[in-house]
């Protein structure tokens, strides 16, 4: 499942990438990628938005 969400963030379909990574989380929950993976979606999101730059730079790292 994990690897299908990663595939789909690459594809750029974050909804359903997300959807697998949860998944994945179900069957896995410490899977930590997965964790990861959903966190940099809402990171890369964020840059879409008008928000200030000091909340992206916590969010990028």
């Amino acid at each position: 499942m994990y690897k299908i969400a990663v595939k789909f963030k690459n594809a750029g379909r974050r909804v359903s990438a997300r959807n697998y990574a949860e998944q994945a989380l179900s069957f896995q929950p410490s899977l930590g990628r997965a964790y990861l993976l959903i966190a940099n979606m809402y990171a890369d999101s964020a840059n879409g938005c008008g928000i200030h730059s000091s909340i992206k730079e916590l969010f990028s790292g």
